[in-house]
């Protein structure tokens, strides 16, 4: 099944909008998260964020680029599975 999905540009402007600021703003948050999980997982720590979930280093020698798992919250897993399911019926 493919998905309509929206890319980073879309992604930012939908939380720029949303909150009333500037999407360069928006976007510099962005990255310092995303710079800050990758540094996390580097140095072997996991890094929670309750409302989305966590982000932790995996340790597979047979995969070794896999070096970064994702656990969704469990409010944002629900959301998931219920939309899932809306586009099944």
């Amino acid at each position: 099944m493919r998905y309509e999905k929206i890319n980073s540009p879309e992604v930012i402007d939908e939380i720029a909008q949303r909150m009333g600021c500037y999407k360069k703003d928006v976007a510099n948050v962005l990255k310092h998260f995303s710079n800050l999980v990758k540094e996390n997982a580097e140095a072997g720590k996991a890094v929670a964020y309750k409302e989305f979930g966590i982000f932790y280093p995996a340790s597979s020698y047979a995969r070794p680029w896999k070096k970064l798992k994702f656990r969704p919250a469990k409010k944002l897993a629900q959301a998931l599975i219920e939309a899932s399911q809306k586009r099944i019926e």
